[in-house]
């Protein structure tokens, strides 16, 4: 099976990460149906609440990853 690997450099980006993954699921679902997918977020020492947004998304889905 095919995978597409969405990597996300975030640096105080925690007001724009929601809305970012809203989007990206969105696409995905309309046009990447059959390919594995994954968020992978590299927080870049954000001083907000980047990290926390980040791990309140790999709650609810899997295909979220952080570093």
């Amino acid at each position: 099976m095919e995978k597409i690997s969405v990597v996300v450099s975030c640096y105080n980006e925690q007001e724009s990460i929601p809305l970012f993954y809203k989007e990206m699921e969105r696409v995905r679902k309309e046009a990447f149906k059959d390919i594995d997918f994954e968020y992978i977020f590299v927080n870049d020492g954000s001083k907000d609440k980047t990290l926390e947004e980040i791990k309140n998304l790999r709650k609810i889905d899997d295909k979220v990853r952080y570093i």
